[in-house]
């Protein structure tokens, strides 16, 4: 739940901050087409600070209609989203209310950042003067800046002049550019990022299970003889092996105090066993001459991040005596809850009372199915007379696991999806816009031959080349999502940050993807361009 909660309060804020892209991109092509109704007003009297109120007052609407539009929607996207969890982690929800806090702050953010947003664009948009609003007549006068970028597109040569034509009027609003750029590369940095924790959380999920080599596990309500455990598992068909051992969940950390510390899962095995080989991170595992010697998980170690390699520590085990146990190992286990590891004969000496006892084991099969096998045990165990609490396969704890960090990489990927149709919709408010402030220049090329297919081919060109543009930065910067997303998620699933993994397909993935929309974003708006009559283009104002 904390890494879900991570996940989407981080990507719902960057998809928050992409929203404000659009808002600032549709206000700019807004002012950008009525400028010359600004000069107008102008030239009537109208003050800079009146306009300002006026497309200030725009978009406070346009932001109150948002705040009424986001409320319900919210509600029910919880209830939605919150039954979805509740089915999948097997836990029946009362119902969804949206917290008055997040109510407040949604009304706010809603309503309050557009407003900021939208400010400054307004404010440069309502100071244009009289004669720069009537003299603007869409075709551009200056020639390329002088900037490296200006300057390396002017060196160009041997290319077909209406890509070079469509990659100059790329980068001729570089601020416009950079806006829409920021909100592409975020859409594929994360879109990538997705991808790859993904992959990484199913690297860690197999991780966890190649050190545990059997498929079963067999836990009983007592300790029973190991010799007639192992006979009556042994006598299932597709049985090839078994492993017995104690287990017990209440183990605690005694203090020089007397109080107890973090409940720990104590597993007494033997040391020289084949079916366990959790990757030791340091020291080294049990041996068969260790009597008060443990190893401890790095899961435990969060918990008592005191205790070091080497350290004598006090342990009450099952209300028993006192127990001093040395730090000889520790193990790397993610998934896994606080657990110290013991050899099973000192655990049946000093606390069980009893030598050749188990109450639980491991069981490998043969090419038979886990899951027929271990209905077969539990009839057969049945039959002994030895009481079982539980049977469980591997498989099926592998399943709960990946099931659970499904849900997570789900709505990861549904939030990358949210933001790829933020950068999308930036997208196409960019070239809406550069056709509207370059209508006369089309209407220039019309009138000197250009055909329909010509102009419909510059503007999907100018779209397509800042979509590539945009791919290109978003695979330099993946790994940085990657490695924050990586970091805050494996911490509160794992208790580890998750291994930094990249995903070769994720940016093929996205350069598709990227390019159908640039493609499709840039083609109403050439198309567009390209139908209008040549006389209502250059005709006059």
């Amino acid at each position: 739940m904390a890494g879900l909660g991570v996940v989407l309060i981080g990507l719902g804020s960057l998809t928050f901050l992409g929203g404000l892209f659009l808002v600032v991109n549709t206000v700019t092509a807004i002012l950008a087409q009525q400028a010359r109704q600004i000069g107008e007003m102008k030239a009537i009297g109208a003050q800079t600070g009146q306009i300002t109120v006026m497309y200030m007052s725009y978009v406070a609407i346009y932001s109150l209609l948002a705040a009424l539009i986001a409320t319900p929607l919210a509600a029910f996207g919880g209830s939605v989203f919150s039954g979805t969890l509740g089915d999948s982690l097997n836990i029946k929800m009362q119902g969804s209310q949206i917290p008055l806090d997040a109510l407040a702050s949604v009304v706010v953010l809603v309503f309050a950042a557009p407003m900021l947003a939208a400010l400054y664009p307004i404010l440069a948009g309502a100071r244009v003067t009289v004669r720069e609003a009537i003299n603007d007549y869409g075709v551009p006068m200056a020639r390329l800046g002088k900037s490296i970028i200006d300057r390396f597109l002017e060196g160009i040569r041997g290319v077909p002049r209406p890509i070079l034509l469509s990659l100059r009027n790329t980068v001729r609003r570089k601020g416009r550019l950079i806006l829409t750029l920021v909100a592409l590369v975020l859409s594929g940095a994360v879109f990538m990022a997705a991808a790859n924790i993904r992959a990484a959380l199913q690297g860690a999920t197999d991780q966890i299970f190649t050190y545990r080599t059997y498929q079963i596990r067999v836990y009983l309500d007592r300790p029973y003889r190991m010799s007639t455990l192992a006979q009556s598992l042994l006598s299932v068909p597709g049985v090839r092996g078994i492993e017995a051992h104690n287990f017990t969940a209440n183990a605690y950390r005694k203090y020089a105090d007397s109080s107890l510390g973090t409940r720990a899962a104590v597993l007494a095995l033997n040391p020289n066993t084949t079916m366990f080989h959790p990757p030791i991170v340091e020291g080294r595992w049990l041996e068969a001459d260790d009597q008060a010697a443990i190893v401890v998980n790095t899961t435990y170690l969060r918990e008592e991040p005191d205790i070091r390699l080497g350290d004598t520590v006090i342990f009450t085990i099952n209300q028993n005596d006192d127990l001093a146990l040395r730090v000889v190992g520790i193990a790397e286990e993610a998934l896994s809850p606080p657990s110290i590891y013991l050899p099973n004969t000192y655990f049946e000496r000093a606390l069980a009372g009893k030598v050749g006892v188990a109450n639980g084991a491991w069981v490998v099969t043969d090419q038979r199915d886990p899951a027929l096998v271990a209905h077969d045990l539990a009839t057969q165990l049945e039959a002994s007379g030895i009481q079982v609490a539980k049977i469980d396969t591997v498989a099926d704890e592998k399943g709960f696991i990946v099931a659970h960090t499904n849900i997570l990489t789900l709505f990861l990927q549904v939030m990358a999806v949210l933001l790829v149709i933020v950068g999308a919709l930036g997208l196409i408010g960019t070239m809406s816009l550069n056709v509207i402030e370059r209508k006369r220049e089309f209407g220039i090329m019309r009138a000197i031959g250009a055909s329909h297919g010509a102009i419909q081919w510059i503007v999907i060109t100018e779209g397509v080349c800042v979509a590539l543009l945009s791919w290109l930065l978003s695979v330099l910067t993946a790994a940085a999502p990657t490695k924050v997303i990586g970091d805050a998620v494996g911490s509160r699933l794992l208790k580890a940050p998750l291994a930094f993994t990249f995903v070769p397909s994720g940016p093929i993935i996205w350069l598709i993807i990227i390019v159908v929309i640039a493609a499709l974003a840039s083609y109403l708006p050439a198309r567009n361009a390209a139908q209008v009559e040549v006389r209502t283009l250059l005709a006059y104002e």
